[in-house]
C-alpha cells in the first residue's frame, strides 16, 4: 500500500497529463492483486486525505501541487470504487 501511495505522490508531483488517468490506472493495478481488507483500508484513507485536502487552504506557492493532488485523489477513489 505504501508504495501505491508513493506513486500516487509522485503522479500530483511531476505535473504531467491529467492525474486522474494515471491515478486510476495504479489503483485499478492495486486493486487486481490487493486483498478485500487491503482494498479498503486504501480507500478509506484515500477518501479521508481527499475530504481533508478539500477543506484545506494552501498557500498560494503551493496551489497548483495541491489541486493536481486533489485530482490524483478523486481520479483513484474513482478508480477503487469501480465494480
Amino acid at each position: 500500500m505504501a508504495d501505491c501511495l508513493d506513486r500516487l505522490r509522485e503522479i500530483a508531483a511531476t505535473g504531467q497529463d491529467d492525474p486522474r488517468v494515471a491515478a486510476g490506472q495504479i489503483m485499478r493495478e492495486f486493486k487486481a492483486s490487493a486483498g478485500r481488507v487491503e482494498c479498503e483500508a486504501i480507500t478509506r484513507r484515500l477518501e479521508d486525505t481527499l475530504l481533508a485536502g478539500r477543506h484545506t487552504a494552501p498557500p498560494m506557492p503551493q496551489f497548483d501541487l495541491h489541486t493536481r493532488w486533489l485530482a490524483t485523489l478523486e481520479g483513484a477513489v474513482a478508480a477503487i470504487k469501480e465494480s
